[in-house]
């Protein structure tokens, strides 16, 4: 959810997003129940089975250590798991999702 915030100056009137929250304070805002997601799209007609492993990978890699950090701070249990989506149009969506358990 973004939210808009005006700033005013005597010659001008700017608006601007303020800047996307971090992966980790998004994790650690989840109430128990809630997820936290990341996605990668490949079109399945040039993608190879290994670069799919290295993304997943790579997603993997890269959540788990900030999860890792939010529970030994929080004491919050979390699930990581991940998934394949296949499109109508046969691309892949390679799906991380980060789920606050308790």
């Amino acid at each position: 959810m973004a939210t808009t915030v005006t700033v005013s100056d005597d010659d001008d009137n700017a608006e601007f997003a303020p800047p996307p929250a971090s992966m980790r304070s998004l994790i650690e805002n989840l109430a128990v129940g809630e997820s936290y997601a990341r996605a990668a799209r490949f079109d399945a007609d040039y993608v190879l089975k290994d670069a799919l492993y290295q993304a997943v990978r790579g997603m993997r890699l890269s959540t788990q250590p900030t999860v890792w950090r939010i529970k030994k701070t929080t004491g919050y249990e979390y699930k990581i798991e991940e998934g394949e989506v296949r499109t109508a149009s046969r691309d892949i969506i390679l799906v991380l999702v980060v789920t606050r358990t308790a």
